[in-house]
């Protein structure tokens, strides 16, 4: 397992960088939507949050979800997401 991950500290920095700002936008927006939610205004659809996670912002996302309690109770935005974090898994590996 070691030797499979031992190929992720060879990618290249603007790649991390890129990783760390997808997930930072995903993380904030997860945070605006809950707010929008809790004042009943114009919310973000549903896949825009999908698409950030799938364009990397996963750990943004995830962290979003458990940090506002946000999006946790949803079943069909939930699978959609566990079916977004398998692929990517299968892509890294």
């Amino acid at each position: 397992m070691v030797e499979r991950l031992a190929h992720l500290t060879e990618i290249h920095p603007l790649l991390w960088i890129y990783l760390a700002a997808i997930s930072l936008i995903t993380f904030c927006l997860y945070g605006f939507d809950k707010y929008q939610a809790r004042h009943n205004r114009r919310r973000i659809p549903e896949r825009l949050l999908h698409m950030l996670a799938l364009l990397g912002g996963t750990i943004g996302a995830l962290v979003g979800q458990h940090f506002f309690h946000h999006k946790t109770k949803k079943l069909k935005f939930r699978l959609m997401f566990i079916i977004i974090v398998i692929v990517q898994a299968g892509l890294i590996s």
